[in-house]
């Protein structure tokens, strides 16, 4: 009884509380952003060839009916590349990862802490996407317009995704396997 219970309140925290802090966001940031420099943005991704990252980030807000939400269009090319759907679990889980990438902001923080609340479910995962953060190449500074057109996949192999999630299941070799990645970097 008590695992339905919070098996309930789960889908209930995923599905409406999340969502609607969500949804309060966006509406946030498109009172004082140019929504119509963001839709002009995510208009030009439709162009991108099949298989590179930009296509990718069109064909993901075309299946939901999204938008480019202003100053936030780089989280939804993080999205795309790194491979975390867009729900509640998997937003946390993203915001752990790049956590360990690309460092902490008060606006990160915030957010991450306004949500994280409803995903108790997943609070044991977030060390693992912690860790495949540190173990890649540094990723938030990446910009859409930068990378639209590349292919997803050898974007993928350059900051050595599926490597550190591999490495990150063993804290121990992900140690080393950063340390030969910073290397090949310089």
């Amino acid at each position: 009884m008590k695992n339905n219970i919070f098996g309930v309140w789960l889908r209930f925290a995923h599905r409406v509380i999340f969502a609607r802090q969500l949804d309060f966001g966006i509406f946030f940031l498109n009172l004082f952003g140019d929504k119509k420099a963001a839709s002009q943005r995510l208009a030009a991704l439709e162009y991108c060839d099949a298989g590179t990252l930009g296509r990718t980030v069109w064909d993901m807000l075309q299946s939901k009916n999204l938008d480019f939400v202003p100053w936030y269009e780089n989280h939804d090319l993080k999205h795309a590349l790194l491979g975390y759907p867009q729900n509640a679990p998997d937003e946390i889980r993203m915001q752990a990862f790049m956590f360990g990438n690309a460092g902490f902001s008060l606006f990160n923080v915030s957010t991450f802490l306004m949500f994280v609340i409803w995903t108790p479910d997943v609070w044991p995962e977030l060390r693992y996407h912690y860790r495949c953060g540190r173990l890649t190449k540094p990723i938030g500074h990446w910009r859409i317009e930068a990378v639209a057109h590349r292919d997803l996949e050898e974007l993928r192999l350059e900051i050595g995704l599926e490597a550190a999630r591999v490495a990150a299941l063993n804290p121990k070799k992900g140690t080393r396997f950063l340390a030969d990645l910073k290397e090949g970097a310089s």
